[in-house]
C-alpha cells in the first residue's frame, strides 16, 4: 500500500502446466531503482491447497475420534518430467466436534501412487457395504471399473484398510465412474448406484447377502439398469455428464442429489422409479468449477450438513447447507418451499431487513462468505427482523441460513 502499481504474473495455459505447482510471482516496484523486483514466486498460492486435476472429496472418520476426517482424491498430478500420479490426500480433523480443523498428514494415503498407478480420476465414497457396522470405501475411476477398500477394523469407529481390490467384482459402469452405496430396493442390503461420463446413472442390485454382497457386473442385465430412474446429468450444450450421485433417506424415501460436468447440483425425488426434479436454487451455492464432486457430512455437530465440493481445477470448497443432518433434503422442504424469505435492501450497506412468510421466532441464523467461512451467528425474534452487518466486511456475495423447528432455509445477499 505504498501508492505504486505492483505486478502479478500467472500462467494462463489450461492443460499444459504443472497443475499443482502453478506459480504466480509477485513483483513489487522499487522506488529507488525504479524497477520491479520479484518478492515471491507463489503469491496467494502458498496459502492454498491444490490437488492436481479433478479433486473428489470424501468425509470419513479415520481414527475413531468421532470427528469427520477428509480424504481428497484426484485424477492425477503432472510433475516436471510429465509423469502423472494418482493419489489420496488425508486430512485429519484435529479440532473439536464444534470447530473442525483439518490438517494434511499424508499426501499419498494408501500408497496409491504405487498401487494404483494405472488408475486415474478417482472418486471415493464411504459406506458399510458388507453390513459389519464399519465404513468401507468404494472408489470410482476414469477407466470405469471400481476399487473396493474393505475396512478390517474390529472397532466400527476406526478405518483399517485391507489391500485394494481392483476391478471389484468386474463391475463396469462406463468411463469416469462415480459410485454411491444405497439400499434402493429396501431389502436390507447395500446396492450400488454409479454415475458415469455419458451422464446416465447405473444401478447394480446386491443379489448376495447383507454380509456377502454380490453383483452382476453387467448394468444391462436385470435387475440392474443402465438408465436408473431415467436420470440424465448432462447439462444443456454439454456432450457429457460426468455425473455423481449422493442419496439421502427421508421417511423411507430416497432424495437424490447429483453433481455434473457443468458444475451444477441437481435434486430429485424418486417414486416408483420415476424421478421428479426439484429446485435447489435456494441453496445459494456459487459456481466453483466444472466436473463437480460432492461429499456431505455434519462436521461441526450442529445437526446441519456441510458440503465439500471438488472440481476439475483441483481445489476443494466447503459450504454449509440449510439441511438438517437427521432430516437431510426433505422432499417437502425442497419441492415446495415452506417459507419465502425476502432480504432488503439487496445490495445492503449496514442493516439487513428480513421478511418471511413463516413465523421464524427464535430461529438461529448463520451468515457465510462465498468461501463458506462463518462470519456471524445469532437468533431472530420473529419473521420481521433486522440484522446489523459488520462494516468491515468487504463487498461481495454472502449467504444466510435460518434454522427453526419448522425447517431450515437459506437466502443470499450482496454487500
Amino acid at each position: 500500500m505504498d501508492g505504486n502499481t505492483d505486478v502479478i504474473a500467472s500462467p494462463n495455459e489450461v492443460y499444459f502446466i504443472l497443475d499443482y505447482e502453478a506459480k504466480a510471482p509477485l513483483y513489487l516496484f522499487d522506488t529507488i531503482s525504479h524497477t520491479f523486483k520479484r518478492k515471491t514466486d507463489n503469491f496467494l498460492g502458498s496459502e492454498m491447497l491444490d490437488f492436481g486435476t479433478n479433486s473428489a472429496p470424501c468425509f470419513l472418520d479415520i481414527n475413531g475420534d468421532n470427528l469427520k476426517d477428509l480424504i481428497v482424491a484426484n485424477s492425477y498430478q503432472i510433475s516436471k518430467n510429465d509423469a502423472r500420479s494418482t493419489q489420496f490426500y488425508l486430512f485429519l480433523n484435529i479440532g473439536s466436534e464444534q470447530n473442525p480443523i483439518f490438517n494434511l498428514i499424508d499426501s499419498n494415503f494408501l500408497n496409491l501412487k504405487t498401487t494404483a498407478d494405472q488408475y486415474f480420476e478417482l472418486v471415493p465414497f464411504a459406506g458399510d457395504i458388507n453390513g459389519d457396522g464399519d465404513m468401507d470405501l468404494i472408489v470410482g475411476s476414469g477407466e470405469g471399473y471400481l476399487i473396493f477398500i474393505e475396512n478390517l477394523s474390529n472397532n466400527p469407529k476406526l478405518f483399517t484398510p485391507a489391500n485394494l481390490q481392483f476391478k471389484y467384482q468386474q463391475i463396469y459402469a462406463g468411463r469416469s465412474s462415480a459410485p454411491c452405496m444405497f439400499d434402493y430396493n429396501k431389502d436390507g442390503k447395500m446396492d450400488l448406484i454409479v454415475g458415469e461420463k455419458n451422464g446416465n446413472v447405473n444401478y447394480f442390485e446386491n443379489i448376495g447377502t447383507r454380509e456377502n454382497p454380490q453383483f452382476d457386473p453387467n448394468p444391462a442385465t436385470s435387475p440392474n439398469s443402465e438408465l436408473w430412474a431415467n436420470i440424465n446429468t448432462r447439462a444443456p450444450l454439454y456432450g457429457s455428464g460426468f455425473g455423481q450421485v449422493n442419496i439421502f433417506k427421508y421417511n423411507n424415501e430416497p432424495i437424490i442429489i447429483t453433481a455434473n460436468e457443468a458444475g451444477k447440483i441437481q435434486g430429485y425425488t424418486l417414486k416408483d422409479n420415476i424421478h421428479t426434479p426439484v429446485n435447489l436454487d435456494h441453496l445459494g451455492l456459487p459456481f466453483v468449477g466444472e466436473k463437480l464432486r460432492l461429499s456431505a457430512a455434519d462436521i461441526n455437530g450442529d445437526g446441519i450438513l456441510e458440503l465439500a465440493l471438488g472440481n476439475n481445477r483441483g481445489g476443494v470448497s466447503l459450504f454449509t447447507s440449510p439441511f438438517r443432518f437427521e432430516n437431510p433434503l426433505s422432499s417437502k422442504q425442497i419441492s415446495e418451499p415452506l417459507c419465502d424469505i425476502k432480504l432488503f435492501p439487496n445490495p445492503v450497506t449496514d442493516i439487513l431487513n428480513i421478511r418471511a412468510t413463516m413465523n421464524l421466532m427464535d430461529a438461529r441464523y448463520s451468515i457465510f462468505d462465498i468461501n463458506g467461512k462463518t462470519l456471524a451467528t445469532g437468533t431472530i425474534p420473529d419473521q420481521n427482523s433486522s440484522i446489523n452487518l459488520n462494516p468491515d466486511w468487504s463487498q461481495g456475495i454472502y449467504f444466510i441460513t435460518f434454522t427453526s423447528p419448522k425447517g431450515s432455509f437459506a437466502a443470499k445477499f450482496v454487500k
